[in-house]
């Protein structure tokens, strides 16, 4: 397979809707930076892939996303399936791998795989719950193969951490300290917030960053199942807004990196901070890889999304193929909105989650609530004249 390195889209509509335009041809894709797949314009590949490694785990976090996604019986890729996903992550010019699982540190590939990746140049990251570090697993880190661990807590005490199921706190506080005083890697933490969790949790947690000198705490926020009625939807779009509000005050007290989704608290209200005008990355600069070797978007999406798996595929004709298209906010409300080439819609996951549709925009849009555009009151009315209840989601009927 021929090596492609990926290109940066560069080039936009001239209509004012603030979608990427498709190229006329293979020259005006190459002169614009990106590779043209038909009449698509897309990235030649993606800048990243995220691969879940395994779905063994020994813990039963609550909020865990992959706790069902185990198929009982279906056949894993094999240690050779897992190599040829690195070597073909080469040849697309692909060079970011990011770990996750389960747990990661349960597989017993996941030695040989990282030293493969990393051989091949790739900056390897890997997500774990702390709890599996064993003197193994602290010898093969101290060794350089992994450009970042990232360790889930979601507080320093045994009530913050009361939805991760079968976690011994201690054990993985002691095997934060043992990464940072033994192997020399680059630590991260990592934690989960529902809209009503305490962010006292959190600020116990950076300062236990601090005292560990963790440079990184990145936060994750719970994703819900679909409210049931529009004024519960309202009040979890507040919530989730002030949480981000508190968090942005955060920053300024601390020099741990609060790594969290863009929101225009983070520059004052300025839009165009919000994001580097490409969008939700779900097939646009990222894919992800189950255990399985199916390929989607985005881990967050249902398998509605799977795009193709590598036993049958290579991963390339998987991405040439995919339809990032399908994954812009393609409707009237974001396509007349000023702010449309900053956000572009937000996130896919949600516009699906919640409305039933990928094309629509992210329930939480700023927009309207920082600026003012609608009140609570109004977008509770209008949510609740635009949208009907299709199987506990709600679908938008005009916009």
């Amino acid at each position: 397979m021929a090596r492609l390195e990926p290109h940066i889209l560069s080039g936009h509509r001239s209509d004012g809707s603030g979608m990427p335009a498709a190229p006329h041809s293979r020259q005006d894709a190459s002169e614009e930076g990106a590779a043209c797949f038909g009449d698509r314009l897309a990235l030649s590949a993606p800048l990243r892939v995220y691969y879940d490694i395994t779905y063994q785990c020994n813990l039963a976090c609550a909020y865990c996303y992959n706790k069902n996604s185990a198929v009982p019986g279906r056949r894993l890729l094999s240690i050779e399936e897992k190599m040829s996903l690195l070597d073909q992550m080469k040849a697309m010019g692909t060079r970011k791998l990011s770990i996750a699982g389960g747990e990661p540190f349960l597989d017993r590939d996941l030695h040989p795989f990282v030293k493969r990746g990393a051989e091949l140049g790739m900056s390897i990251s890997v997500t774990t719950n702390g709890t599996c570090i064993s003197d193994a697993a602290i010898d093969f880190i101290r060794s350089g193969w992994f450009k970042r661990i990232t360790v889930s807590m979601d507080g320093v005490d045994e009530k913050a951490n009361k939805h991760r199921f079968g976690q011994s706190l201690k054990t993985v506080i002691r095997n934060v300290q043992r990464l940072k005083s033994e192997t020399g890697a680059d630590v991260s933490l990592k934690t989960v917030l529902g809209i009503d969790a305490s962010l006292g949790d959190l600020a116990a947690l950076i300062r236990f960053a601090e005292q560990m000198s963790i440079g990184t705490v990145k936060v994750s926020f719970l994703r819900k199942k679909a409210p049931e009625g529009a004024s519960e939807l309202d009040s979890a779009v507040h919530g989730y807004f002030n949480m981000m509000w508190q968090i942005s005050q955060m920053k300024a007290t601390t020099h741990v990196k609060i790594a969290m989704p863009s929101t225009p608290f983070d520059n004052a209200f300025g839009y165009p901070n919000l994001s580097t005008g490409w969008g939700c990355a779900a097939g646009k600069d990222l894919m992800y890889v189950n255990p399985y070797g199916d390929v989607k978007p985005c881990v967050m999406l249902s398998n509605d999304f799977v795009m193709g798996n590598l036993l049958e595929r290579p991963l390339f004709d998987i991405w040439r193929e995919g339809a990032p298209q399908l994954f812009a906010a393609n409707n009237d409300e974001c396509r007349a909105c000023e702010y449309a080439t900053v956000c572009y819609g937000g996130c896919r996951a949600r516009a699906i989650q919640y409305f039933g549709r990928p094309d629509s925009r992210d329930v939480f849009c700023f927009r309207r609530y920082v600026d003012g555009t609608a009140s609570p009151q109004e977008e509770t009315a209008r949510l609740k004249a635009g949208c009907v209840a299709v199987n506990g989601a709600y679908c938008i009927t005009h916009l």
